[in-house]
């Protein structure tokens, strides 16, 4: 029903000349399903199978991290201003301005990491997922918590070299969700002391040298100028919205009418402005209805089997991440990360498949 609904509003909205605004989200939902496809005939579905997927994924993202650290940090950073010139027409620009924590970056003398998805944001959420699956990865699977922990460690490490505010401030998010729904994770079931006390010793240091809590979170922000700057940069969209008509407000205004260019401020208002506020609803609320049935499931799972309970709940995570990196930028319905999101989503609706099920059970 929400696919037919869905389809009858972009038909109506290509009718009236808007053309087809929503063509991220079209190919996200098309790749979710070639994705499922691949999971669901490969001829061995066992979940093993998947997670080494998923770890190989991640596992070259970080080769290609240190590659591109490696080079930057001994001055050939122009070859990827080279490579990557901003002015070509079909793939952004290697940014050589990206921004991390002075802590940090001035050490090494290089600003934020690109990734190979070219992006200082989509590095950083990259990472964050990445680091999240290698710790969760090695209190489950014990007969490889050697190599796990080292992975861990490496995408740690680039987290720190490649944090922007908004991955810090979707840190935050997943920690409110994890005490709303009360997610028993595998990571801090045993180590949970040991963690908060490394994270205490971390700000006890912190404050202590003069860095202040702001600082570390949103490092961009020194001055109440900086703060005054981002804070229009949001509302300036806001108040662009409030002035349209109710039938664009409805259906969107595609994408050649906005001056705001897709990709900057707020990534929720880009698609709020090109699909209409129909649209932009009913997928947002599919998904939110999706991740929360996901999240029930788990809870199922963390009782009977702790592998597929892990599978289960690092996909709800990274699909989370990933849908609030929307806060800013559209990273993650664009080329690169849109496919991990896909993938994500696809491994989650795998785990209701019959097949699956009755192949994990057996």
């Amino acid at each position: 029903f929400i696919i037919i609904l869905l389809a009858l509003i972009t038909l109506y909205q290509y009718l009236i000349g808007i053309g087809i605004p929503q063509g991220g989200v079209i190919i996200l939902f098309i790749q979710v399903f070639i994705f499922y496809q691949i999971l669901m005939l490969s001829k061995t579905t066992a979940l093993q199978n998947f997670t080494n997927v998923i770890v190989t994924v991640y596992f070259v993202q970080i080769i290609y991290l240190y590659f591109e650290l490696i080079l930057r940090a001994n001055g050939y950073e122009f070859i990827f201003l080279e490579l990557f010139d901003k002015q070509h027409p079909f793939m952004k620009g290697f940014k050589d301005y990206n921004t991390a924590p002075k802590i940090l970056t001035e050490i090494i003398g290089i600003r934020g990491l690109n990734s190979s998805m070219l992006g200082s944001q989509i590095a950083s959420i990259f990472t964050l997922v990445s680091t999240i699956l290698f710790l969760m990865l090695k209190q489950t699977y014990k007969d490889k918590k050697l190599f796990y922990n080292f992975l861990f460690f490496a995408s740690l490490i680039l987290y720190l070299l490649s944090m922007t505010q908004t991955s810090n401030v979707i840190i935050i998010i997943i920690i409110i969700f994890s005490l709303i729904l009360r997610f028993k994770i595998l990571f801090f079931k045993r180590n949970f002391f040991y963690t908060m006390l490394g994270l205490a010793a971390v700000f006890y240091i912190a404050i202590s040298n003069g860095i202040s809590f702001k600082q570390i979170i949103f490092f961009k922000t020194y001055t109440s100028e900086d703060f005054e700057i981002y804070l229009n940069l949001f509302l300036n969209p806001l108040n662009e919205y409030l002035d349209l008509t109710i039938h664009e407000i409805l259906f969107g205004i595609g994408r050649a009418q906005w001056i705001y260019d897709a990709s900057t401020d707020l990534g929720f208002f880009a698609i709020l402005f090109r699909v209409g506020i129909i649209f932009f609803i009913i997928i947002n609320l599919s998904l939110i209805i999706f991740i929360y049935d996901k999240y029930k499931y788990y809870k199922f799972l963390n009782k009977v089997n702790l592998e597929q309970s892990f599978f289960c709940l690092f996909n709800i995570l990274a699909v989370i991440i990933y849908f609030f990196s929307l806060i800013h930028y559209t990273n993650v319905i664009e080329l690169g990360a849109r496919e991990l999101f896909a993938f994500h989503i696809a491994s989650l609706l795998s785990l209701n498949s019959k097949k699956n099920h009755s192949i994990n059970n057996r």
